[in-house]
This record gives structure tokens, sequence and C-alpha cells, in this order.
């Protein structure tokens, strides 16, 4: 079975959108982060960064489902059959992924105690994790309120 233009095309948006947002992380990382000390790196970070995470997952898994629940009204089921959504479904997928490898090596660097100098370069990735599944995460907000306008126009 071949893909539509319309599912290639948000494929390729979200790559580009997801490899931007890796650019301008790194960009901000080598910039900004010799002002922070391993000093500053401690058990209390790496819970708040797993609090984050787990919220903004289970936000963005809330959005699918929602998403899942009104595939059958008349103005969005035009949308999902033409391929319009999979932007959506595809930067949710990754930000969930996302935050859930940062949970998974912020609970590494609290139960393994490890904050060697070695490891600064992991503690550098988790937050670039966050940061795109952040991106990820507005980005399938702004589909979100794409989707609940046009529910709105559809029951007026």
């Amino acid at each position: 079975m071949m893909m539509s233009k319309t599912k290639k095309r948000y494929i390729k948006k979200s790559i580009f959108f997801n490899l931007f947002s890796i650019i301008f992380i790194t960009i901000l990382q080598i910039l900004f982060f010799k002002f922070i000390s391993l000093e500053d790196i401690n058990n209390d970070f790496h819970y708040n960064i797993i609090t984050l995470s787990a919220t903004l997952a289970g936000f963005l898994f809330t959005g699918l489902s929602i998403l899942i629940s009104v595939i059958d009204k008349n103005s969005i089921e035009h949308y999902w059959k033409m391929n319009y959504l999979d932007g959506l479904c595809i930067n949710a997928f990754i930000g969930i992924i996302v935050f859930v490898i940062t949970i998974v090596l912020a609970v590494i660097f609290v139960l393994f105690d490890i904050f060697e100098f070695r490891n600064y370069l992991i503690f550098k990735v988790q937050i670039g994790l966050i940061w795109i599944g952040i991106a990820d995460f507005l980005y399938c907000i702004k589909e979100l309120v794409f989707i609940v306008k046009e529910l709105k126009q559809d029951n007026s």
C-alpha cells in the first residue's frame, strides 16, 4: 500500500520540526550550559525532571485519546481520512517516547547516584530531550486547538 502525498508531507514536516528543535537546542546548550555547574545537579533536580516529563507525556497521551474519541465527527473524519492529522499523531508519539527516555535517565541518575563529570554529557542529553518533548507538546497543543475549533464549527 502506497503512502499518500499528504501523509509523506506530514512525516517530513515532523522530521524537520524535530531536527530543527535538536539543532536549536544544541546551539542553546553550547551557549548557555557553561553557567550550570555539576553541583547544581542533584536528586531534587531529577525528581523534578521525572515529574515534568511524566505530566507532559500524560497530556500528550490524553491529547491522542481525545483525537481518537472525535474521529467519527464529520469535520474531523475528513481530516483523518486525508491524513491531515498525522503530524499531531507523529509528534505526540515522539514526545511521549522522548519523555519516557528522559524519565528512565532521571531514574538511573537517582538510583545509582551518579554525578560524575563523565555523566555530564548524559545530563545535557537529558535536558535536550526535555526541550524536544516540550516542542512536540506545544506543536500538539496547536493541532488540538485546531481540532476543537473544527468541532465547535461542526456543532454550530
